[in-house]
């Protein structure tokens, strides 16, 4: 009977353990089926900036790992074959990812925080599936602030690339440089001025002049594929009435 009831105890200790792990494997993913619509998924990926922000009273995960699957499962959503229009990834959706690098990166500056359990770090992309091999080769890059923030740089770019060539219907908005800007302020980079500076000066020359070929293909490198960068690729939204909205606002000064 002693036995009995120990081999119980086990058993039940040995399932509550299985169950935390679980957890811990599963809180870096987003279970797309508990989002009615993407605007329900945008405050879910909200509420995770603000969990790799400073401003939440603790960060007790790993903010790179935390980013990169919300990336990851937002890049999987865009290739994949959904035709449920509720449910298409749209600028406010990359705006949130955008803002959670850039708090990532606010947050790694902090020479207090650390990565979190290696555990953690280890069953982080359990359950997402990522987009593509050479997006974890990325991640596996990413180790600093500096490294975040310039990630969120290239994303941005990327969008960029891919509004300008009508790869994408996604256009980066005033919202997006100013995020971005904000992330280069918070993350303490040495050259994040220069950085900031170079962000403004495009927002107030593409908004006004538009946007020449050469400056894309010199500025956007990082916005195109391993595909593209032989061949010949045609910019289809290069006036300057296609990027009037991105000209500076009293949130950007």
């Amino acid at each position: 009977s002693s036995s009995s009831s120990s081999s119980s105890s086990s058993k039940s200790s040995s399932s509550n353990t299985n169950q935390e792990q679980n957890q811990k494997k599963n809180k870096n993913s987003l279970d797309l089926s508990n989002f009615q619509n993407i605007h329900t998924f945008n405050d879910a990926l909200q509420q995770i900036a603000f969990e790799c922000s400073k401003e939440a009273r603790y960060v007790n995960f790993d903010v790179i790992s935390r980013a990169g699957s919300a990336e990851a499962i937002v890049q999987t959503l865009q290739s994949s074959s959904n035709t449920d229009d509720n449910f298409q990834p749209n600028i406010i959706t990359y705006n949130m990812i955008l803002k959670i690098w850039s708090k990532a990166a606010q947050t790694l500056s902090d020479k207090h925080y650390n990565r979190g359990e290696v555990n953690d770090v280890y069953h982080a992309f359990d359950n997402v599936e990522l987009p593509s091999t050479e997006f974890m080769e990325g991640l596996d890059r990413i180790c600093s602030a500096k490294d975040a923030i310039e990630h969120a740089s290239a994303l941005l770019q990327s969008i960029e690339y891919n509004f300008l060539t009508g790869q994408s219907e996604i256009q980066p908005n005033i919202r997006s440089y100013n995020i971005v800007m904000d992330g280069w302020i918070r993350s303490r980079v040495k050259d994040s001025s220069q950085q900031i500076q170079g962000i403004f000066r495009k927002m107030k020359r593409w908004s006004s002049v538009g946007v020449s070929d050469e400056e894309v293909i010199q500025g956007l490198g990082n916005g195109q594929s391993h595909e593209e960068e032989n061949k010949e690729v045609a910019f289809v939204h290069t006036n300057a009435k296609d990027w009037s909205h991105i000209d500076p606002n009293a949130m950007t000064y």
